[in-house]
């Protein structure tokens, strides 16, 4: 008898002193790994990158960036060490976690932007097959693009040589998870700028110890003496539903969700303009005094259409540094469908030939209620001195909803807090796409079988005769078969059927000869020379066959079935083009 015994034991130490000492003891005899980590002299891991697998699941890297006096923003600190960034996505980074602007953004400042991966990039495996397919289509991982969540820090500093202290630092994930990583900055940030890389390092091995994302559970998430109880939504969860949480010391009811109110409370009469722009995929570019500002009303506009996904790339935040600048802003071909969030006014004169523009001011008030917004022609956009509207000529097909507005207003008169009046415009918004989505829902329905229908004897009915018409003709297509081969396959049809009539029998059940139908699958000299031998068969014998919705022919063209959608479509189109 053979026993193996595999010991573990993990120690962690952190001492909350000027130089901080992390002591982590592994010891497993499995593997047989010790590994030693000090201030000012870390060791790196010595196993590979696959003990970061809850990390990672969670994160690709933190990235520190700071200011280079010669080299401008730059890296200062990638963790895990390992984390295998491209140049192109360090410069990226570099570039896309400072404001554009450093004079309105003293303090901190948070804020999110989304970029390419580099091309020919390996994506890493997941197990999207357990994650993707239960959470929903606007959480899953984006294996094209990475998220970048920024706390920005700007402070003066007389010890500095540019008299200001100017550092962010960034949490990569291909994870939308916008609200739950802001919080965790708002927890790690100010410690690390105190305590620098031993306090991001202890912080990374908490993270390492998160039990992984799974949709539709709720998770206790540790860090730095915090522990963030949220729950990862599932597809099959009620839309508007608020999650059930259990008491504890910090709750978080979205990890995803904005406060959709104060990112529109500018433009709330002018909702439905913004929605039917997102909706359609037109190209949209939002310029703000602010990062913060831009991010949050890009992403708020992706999240208006949910439970769609926005399926056109945005940017939250865009610089003239971007590797896509370029590819932007041509004029040599129509603006692509994108929705971009700038703030620097350069981008007034680059942008003037898109068709849509959202200029925002910082927000002000018009007694007890924020200024609204107007709807402008585009030839009113101005290089300089350009006032806040929605420059766009776009028409809207809905009409101002003035229940809703009346009732937002009012919530502000009456200082209703901003989570219930997200809530309330979160509802109308999901209404919005939802009376979008039931037609369109009903008519692929109408091209799918129902599921009461779809019964276990119909389908191995259906494909028991399919699958034995397909075998026997792939026996005969060789013109060498002999005649009495295809009787005895014919026979062998026979015989099946007679088996499935006495089955039926047996269960109270009778065939309906009416709704047998058989297919003959080849070229036409294989079908004569079945036809005359298929006997009391022959009535059975179809050009074209029904089997899951899906019309079959003798040559396996599909020219009918592709007919009949051509046809349901125009039909569709046609009453949609009606709809004003």
């Amino acid at each position: 008898m053979t026993i193996k015994i595999r010991t573990r034991i993990q120690l962690i130490v952190i001492k909350q002193a000027p130089f901080v000492d992390i002591v982590r003891v592994h010891i497993d005899r499995g593997r047989q790994r010790a590994s030693l980590v000090s201030t000012g002299n870390a060791v790196e891991r010595t196993d590979s990158r696959s003990t970061w697998a809850q990390f990672l699941s969670w994160l690709e890297c933190v990235c520190v960036v700071t200011f280079d006096l010669e080299l401008g923003q730059a890296i200062e600190l990638v963790y895990p060490h390992d984390a295998k960034l491209t140049e192109k996505e360090k410069t990226s980074i570099c570039y896309l976690s400072f404001p554009d602007s450093y004079s309105g953004c003293l303090g901190d400042t948070q804020f999110s932007f989304r970029f390419r991966q580099s091309i020919g990039r390996i994506s890493p495996d997941f197990g999207e097959d357990a994650y993707d397919r239960d959470a929903p289509v606007t959480l899953q991982r984006d294996l094209g693009h990475f998220y970048g969540y920024v706390y920005f820090r700007q402070v003066k500093d007389v010890s500095v040589k540019r008299g200001y202290f100017q550092k962010s630092l960034v949490l990569v994930s291909r994870l939308p998870y916008v609200h739950l990583f802001h919080t965790l900055l708002q927890i790690i940030a100010p410690e690390y700028f105190e305590k620098l890389e031993p306090c991001l390092e202890a912080v990374c091995n908490e993270i390492d110890q998160w039990p992984s994302p799974v949709p539709g559970l709720t998770l206790n998430l540790p860090v730095m003496g915090t522990v963030l109880q949220v729950r990862i939504p599932s597809k099959t969860d009620k839309p508007g539903g608020s999650p059930h949480l259990l008491p504890a010391p910090t709750l978080l009811p979205t990890i995803h969700e904005l406060d959709l109110f104060k990112c529109f409370q500018s433009a709330l009469i002018h909702l439905q303009v913004l929605w039917e722009l997102t909706l359609l995929g037109e190209p949209l570019v939002v310029m703000a005094p602010s990062p913060t500002m831009s991010s949050e009303i890009v992403l708020a506009l992706v999240s208006s259409i949910a439970p769609l996904k926005y399926c056109s790339d945005y940017r939250p935040y865009f610089t003239i540094h971007d590797s896509e600048f370029r590819e932007y802003t041509t004029r040599t071909q129509a603006p692509p469908n994108v929705i971009l969030g700038v703030t620097n006014p350069f981008f007034i004169k680059t942008f003037q030939s898109w068709p849509h523009i959202v200029r925002l001011g910082d927000p002000r008030m018009a007694g007890d209620l924020p200024k609204q917004v107007k709807v402008k022609k585009l030839a009113k956009l101005k290089t300089l001195d350009t006032k806040p509207g929605i420059y766009t000529a776009y028409k809207t097909f809905l009409q101002k909803d003035k229940v809703l507005i009346k009732r937002l207003l009012k919530g502000i008169q009456r200082k209703r807090p901003s989570e219930v009046q997200s809530a309330i415009l979160r509802r109308h918004l999901l209404e919005l796409t939802q009376s979008f989505i039931i037609p369109l829902e009903r008519y692929m329905a109408s091209l799918m079988p129902l599921q009461r229908s779809v019964t276990p004897w119909k389908v191995g009915r259906d494909m028991a005769f399919l699958l034995i018409f397909m075998l026997m003709i792939l026996s005969c297509t060789y013109p060498s078969s002999p005649t009495t081969h295809i009787c005895y396959m014919l026979s062998a049809i026979h015989e099946c059927l007679s088996d499935v009539k006495s089955w039926m029998a047996q269960h109270f059940l009778q065939l309906n000869y009416k709704k047998t139908e058989i297919l003959v699958i080849g070229p036409q000299q294989i079908s004569e020379r079945i036809l005359p031998s298929t006997g009391d068969l022959s009535i059975l014998i179809k050009p074209v066959a029904r089997s899951l919705e899906v019309l079959f022919d003798s040559n396996l063209c599909f020219e009918q079935h592709i007919t009949k959608i051509v046809q349901s479509c125009f039909f569709q189109h046609r009453n949609i083009s009606k709809i004003r």
